[in-house]
């Protein structure tokens, strides 16, 4: 598709891939400002892929809070959720207060999912 845009006089190859970083940057940003959401069944939260050394951010992840398996602090500002597939979602908060708040939350909704601190 790229070489059909470049042939009819459109955009060059650099300005494709100014493009897409651009789309790119903007939906990641859309997802970040979004941040983390909980509602009386569901957790969103941005998807991120942890294999890469800086933050890769494609869209947002969303599972139910009831099929939880356990909710893990992991530093000041960060837990990681698992679900019992093995699905794991590291969640970023601005602080503390925002970290705590989530678990207040979350262990009023499911009381029985596993909160605890550690990696």
């Amino acid at each position: 598709m790229a070489a059909v845009i470049c042939a009819a006089g459109g955009a060059s190859a650099t300005g494709l891939a100014g493009l897409f970083f651009f789309v790119y940057a903007l939906q990641a940003l859309a997802a970040e400002v979004l941040g983390v959401r909980v509602s009386s069944h569901n957790i969103s939260a941005p998807r991120r892929f942890r294999f890469l050394p800086m933050p890769l951010v494609l869209w947002r992840t969303e599972g139910s809070l009831e099929t939880i398996e356990s909710v893990v602090s992991i530093s000041d500002n960060r837990a990681r959720l698992k679900w019992p597939t093995g699905a794991r979602v590291t969640l970023i908060f601005q602080d503390r207060d925002q970290k705590h708040k989530f678990f207040q939350i979350v262990r009023q909704l499911e009381p029985d999912i596993d909160l605890r601190k550690g990696r």
